[in-house]
């Protein structure tokens, strides 16, 4: 009986949907979420593999010891490039203030609005010295 891949077989597809959507809802803030962006594809494809390896699993009527193989692989995967993977911060680089959803999926600066809006006057300030 191979009850957790089938579980994952039938119903991680919608966790991958969620996931893609996410992506779709990213790409309206453009290159200020390109690492996010591209980390949240990573954890796409991690899912959907770990979908089709259960239904192989299904298919082919394997143990769900196999989807073991599949975990550990995954497991180890997410070790070496969580930072590739898992860029979402809770707290303010700067200030370590508490970052509201938007801010921690929708902006790779990871900062909160008050260190973005001092970050951003000094960028401009540098730029109009550079102009003058």
């Amino acid at each position: 009986m191979t009850t957790i891949s089938e579980f994952i077989s039938e119903n991680f597809f919608y966790v991958f949907l969620a996931v893609i959507a996410l992506t779709l809802f990213q790409r309206k803030y453009g290159k200020r979420v390109t690492k996010k962006r591209m980390a949240v594809l990573y954890i796409a494809i991690i899912i959907f593999a770990l979908q089709i390896s259960a239904s192989l699993i299904m298919e082919f009527e394997f143990t769900d010891a196999y989807l073991l193989i599949w975990a550990v692989a995954a497991g180890v995967i997410i070790y070496f490039k969580k930072g590739v993977i898992f860029p979402f911060k809770y707290k303010c680089v700067k200030c370590s203030a508490t970052l509201t959803f938007n801010d921690m999926v929708f902006d790779d600066s990871n900062l909160c609005e008050k260190c973005r809006e001092k970050e951003k006057a000094l960028e401009d300030e540098e730029s109009k010295e550079s102009e003058e």
